[in-house]
């Protein structure tokens, strides 16, 4: 189950890295009324508007992850289908901004839910159902038992990419309990990677990379990531475009709509025992819409879709299989508070 996990934040996180050129805003200053000191944005100046973060000390953002992903596997005239959902509600807690603009994030998992269909098996998690619990023997749950109700922090730069995850000792030893001791240092730290690695994965998603230059209507950037695909490389050249800002409930909220393109390359056939096995290029292509709040510097929605499709023929003895395997995935983040 965890291998066809990783396909959904596989595919996903393509869109999370692009930018432009950096321009500096002064900040405007308010009080709400909880007497939190409020950092609002002066976002335009003219026809030119500046995307930058704007997280405050002393108030808590709430996030809601749901991801999707349809794995077809076909092979001659067989086929089978996994369905896997999973989502996050997560909170953030600002503890520090310093004076470059980065921030210190505490990020707390408040529920974790898991429906998936893996062929003819089904399997489901729910973080606040205390029988649940008990599937933290189950190799495939260990991980959302051990996030459940724990918290991490992380580093988010200026542009809004996630720059290091820390503190992820508790999660580490949830996942270790009563084994604690009897593991090496190595292993602790590899485990530790791991961790901070898929964490890593779940944060960003939270957040867009921002363009760094003020931009206009109908402004266009790319960001170009080399992304590991089994052996070999995929060159993602994800492009935006700044195309318009709706009001809404007193804000403004940009729009930017989200294109994947990608260059693959064919691999080369491998002939071993006999077996030949030729492979098809692989296909990958994405789009999207995100919506950031301009004054209050923030992510407050994305939809993102990609699609990957990849073909194979393993001829032996005269007889010719074709496979091909058909992903498609889905994300929709929004800010619920």
């Amino acid at each position: 189950m965890k291998n066809k996990i990783v396909l959904i934040f596989f595919l996903l996180s393509i869109f999370l890295y692009f930018g432009c050129d950096k321009k500096e805003k002064d900040n405007k200053v308010i009080v709400s009324n909880n007497n939190v000191i409020e950092q609002k944005i002066n976002y335009k100046n003219g026809d030119e508007y500046t995307f930058k973060y704007g997280f405050t000390k002393g108030k808590i953002y709430k996030y809601k992850i749901l991801s999707k992903s349809q794995n077809v596997q076909i092979q001659g005239d067989q086929s089978q289908t996994s369905n896997i959902e999973i989502q996050y509600i997560l909170s953030i807690d600002p503890t520090e901004v310093d004076s470059s603009g980065e921030f210190i994030l505490k990020v707390r998992f408040n529920s974790i839910k898991v429906n998936a269909v893996l062929g003819n098996q089904i399997i489901s998690y729910d973080s606040e159902n205390p029988a649940d619990t008990i599937k933290k023997r189950n190799p495939a749950f260990a991980e959302y038992v051990a996030f459940q109700h724990s918290d991490y922090n992380l580093r988010l730069g200026i542009n809004g990419e996630v720059l290091e995850i820390f503190r992820v000792d508790n999660i580490l030893n949830n996942i270790l309990g009563e084994n604690i001791k009897n593991i090496n240092d190595n292993l602790k730290n590899q485990l530790r990677t791991n961790i901070e690695y898929q964490l890593k994965s779940i944060s960003q998603q939270m957040f867009q990379y921002l363009p760094e230059k003020s931009q206009k209507l109908n402004s266009t950037w790319s960001k170009t990531t080399i992304e590991k695909l089994g052996e070999d490389d995929a060159k993602n050249i994800a492009l935006y475009r700044f195309i318009k800002v709706e009001p809404r409930n007193n804000k403004e909220i940009a729009i930017i709509n989200a294109e994947l393109q990608s260059e693959t390359k064919k691999r080369q056939s491998v002939e071993k025992e006999g077996v030949k096995y030729e492979f098809d290029k692989p296909k990958i292509s994405g789009s999207g819409l995100i919506e950031f709040d301009l004054e209050n510097g923030m992510v407050t929605k994305k939809d993102l879709k990609t699609n990957f499709i990849f073909g194979m023929k393993i001829t032996k003895g005269g007889q010719k299989i074709e496979t091909q395997s058909k992903v498609n995935n889905s994300v929709l983040i929004e800010l619920i508070n």
